[in-house]
């Protein structure tokens, strides 16, 4: 499983972005473990969907219908097989007390966080089910609109649905998933869309900001101040909404710092992100996927996670990490075995 990309089609890899997958998941990991610690990294989130619009965007658009649907099934088959089974794990791991019925139901068939369901199973779940919802249709829209159109679109949809966030949640900010919700849509599939197109539009702008001339030391001060204004945002305590839509311009920024590599930083990150290859993509999703049932065992054998402090905490930590790589990578590894087997995607 390559991880969560734009699309299935052929486009240029970004190898800087790749291990900076692996530090957002982490950073997910520890606001579940002691939100304290990075009260919010739930913006990590952002940026995984501004990531996925921008490579949507760099892989060239399906011509006909047969194409868009091939693309959608290899979208779908990429993601679904290890989903499936942390939501299995995640139920399992509830015994006795069960989700109900309905809800494991609507997680079973990738249509949890919604709107049709009560609580989401695997909690970070609700992220991959929005994204490829938004995805796929983002990917149906590019196949029948020009690319002006296109991009008009997607600009259009960034603005009104961060508008729609400022305006219509009770804490004007992106913490939210399924709980809550602006008119049909929740705001955890609005938070998808405009991601994922604010990405399109980041990558529509990438030639002319290309064209900016700047030397290696400008640009290395550049990365490091986005890179503190990121630690900043994520650990700063105070209730603050508004920085959350300057998140999302700030992700803008860092991926594009990312992608034309000026810097001293983003060159480092292109040369561990070139030679770890997919493996960084695979880690993310692992850590991503599985952390949470992962963390549902501990709390059982170790009691509330209020309680887990010092360097019990930080134990704890590596354990959950070691943990949900070892169960995404022997997941994976069994699905490939199986598809190997058989006629499966």
């Amino acid at each position: 499983m390559p991880g969560i990309a734009g699309g299935s089609g052929t486009r240029e890899r970004w190898h800087a972005v790749e291990p900076v997958r692996v530090v957002l998941a982490l950073c997910i990991v520890t606001l579940h473990l002691k939100w304290e610690f990075l009260p919010h990294a739930y913006l990590a989130v952002e940026f995984f969907f501004v990531l996925s619009g921008f490579l949507l965007a760099s892989t060239p658009p399906a011509t006909n219908q047969d194409l868009l649907r091939a693309r959608i099934a290899r979208t779908f088959w990429s993601v679904f097989p290890l989903y499936l089974v942390s939501v299995a794990l995640s139920v399992a791991f509830k015994a006795p007390a069960f989700p109900p019925l309905a809800d494991q139901l609507f997680a079973y068939a990738m249509l949890q966080s919604l709107g049709l369901n009560d609580a989401v199973i695997n909690s970070p779940s609700w992220f991959l089910v929005c994204w490829f919802w938004a995805s796929i249709t983002i990917q149906a829209t590019r196949t029948f609109a020009s690319t002006v159109t296109f991009i008009l679109i997607a600009a259009t949809v960034t603005i009104v649905g961060y508008a729609s966030l400022h305006g219509g949640t009770e804490s004007t900010g992106l913490n939210y998933s399924f709980e809550a919700r602006i008119g049909p849509l929740t705001v955890g599939i609005i938070r998808a869309f405009a991601g994922l197109c604010a990405g399109v539009c980041t990558h529509a702008l990438l030639n002319w900001i290309r064209r900016l001339e700047l030397n290696r030391a400008m640009a290395t001060i550049i990365e490091v101040m986005v890179l503190a204004l990121v630690v900043y945002l994520f650990s700063v305590r105070l209730p603050t909404p508004r920085n959350d839509f300057a998140f999302v311009l700030l992700a803008c920024g860092a991926l594009t710092l990312l992608i034309i590599q000026r810097g001293w930083l983003s060159h480092a990150l292109y040369l561990a992100g070139k030679s770890g290859g997919l493996a960084w993509a695979e880690t993310s999703v692992f850590l991503f996927l599985f952390h949470y049932p992962v963390l549902t065992v501990f709390e059982r054998l170790l009691g509330e996670r209020a309680e887990w402090e010092g360097i019990n905490l930080a134990f704890i930590w590596c354990s959950v990490v070691v943990t949900a790589y070892l169960v995404g990578f022997l997941s994976s590894q069994i699905i490939r075995y199986l598809q190997t087997r058989s006629e499966w995607p």
